[in-house]
């Protein structure tokens, strides 16, 4: 992900973690590098609720299906800290909604 990315992902909240799951995460073992950049573009996609264009793309089910199942597989309890952390910022972020 580049610098780019991270900016264009506030507008597409729950499509971030879809395309994270359809061309990711099936096919590849997700490692530590991998996660951190997971956790930075759905929570780059959830931060600014206002911002996102699809009003169905503002409630996270498919980021917190995501970040769930990463949470099973962390095998590195920093890295099950960082997962909650998420998941908690975005619950804070879209509870207005």
């Amino acid at each position: 992900m580049t610098g780019f990315d991270l900016k264009a992902f506030p507008t597409m909240g729950d499509s971030v973690a879809v395309w994270i799951l359809h061309f990711l995460y099936p096919d590849r073992p997700v490692d530590r590098e991998m996660l951190k950049k997971i956790l930075a573009a759905v929570r780059a996609a959830h931060r600014f609720p206002g911002l996102i264009s699809r009003d169905y793309d503002r409630v996270p089910a498919v980021t917190f299906c995501l970040l769930e199942k990463l949470g099973r597989r962390a095998e590195v309890a920093e890295d099950l800290e960082s997962i909650q952390a998420v998941i908690e910022e975005i619950r804070r972020s879209s509870a207005g909604l």
